[in-house]
């Protein structure tokens, strides 16, 4: 973060703000990209260097995470899913609920992104929604049972109650785990 000792936190989050709002689609890459790997969260929480948590402490502060949901309804698919793999990756718990709000539309739009949607989400709250997978499931949708399937591949959960859970809903939709 020699940028914030060079510039100022907020001058970096007027700059990041002024990209979200108007930059080229490479800039709104580069400053999602910039985003996850300066923030994350979980795996180097310990390890942030003051610097690092005095700009984790803006973000929420700023309208960075507000413009980064607003992406989440972009025509542009790839910003679509940059964003929801940042959001994820800073791991602000809040922006669970703004990636599920927007899981109607992509069921109906883009389900292409919905299993990056479900994998985020569930990630940020620690805990598959078993229930949602199931209304979703009943849509009977080819591309949202795709995505299901994809996500339960992904997931390393061998809880006994969670396995059954996962056969249930695989049963639901003609797979057999």
């Amino acid at each position: 973060m020699e940028l914030a000792n060079k510039y100022g936190i907020q001058e970096i989050v007027s700059e990041i703000e002024q990209i979200l709002l108007d930059g080229s689609l490479e800039d709104i890459r580069n400053v999602l990209t910039f985003l996850r790997d300066c923030t994350l969260f979980r795996e180097y929480q310990a390890e942030f260097t003051p610097t690092v948590r005095l700009f984790r402490e803006a973000i929420p502060k700023s309208q960075i995470l507000k413009m980064m949901y607003k992406n989440l309804s972009l025509p542009e698919i790839s910003i679509r899913g940059w964003t929801i793999y940042s959001l994820g990756k800073m791991g602000f718990k809040e922006s669970a609920a703004h990636l599920r709000d927007v899981i109607p539309t992509y069921v109906k739009e883009s389900s292409d992104l919905l299993f990056n949607l479900l994998f985020e989400i569930f990630w940020l709250e620690e805990n598959t929604d078993y229930d949602l997978l199931k209304d979703l499931v009943k849509l009977k949708k080819t591309e949202v049972n795709e995505s299901i399937r994809r996500y339960f591949e992904g997931s390393k959960r061998e809880d006994p109650t969670e396995v059954q859970q996962r056969d249930e809903i695989l049963s639901l939709m003609n797979v057999k785990s």
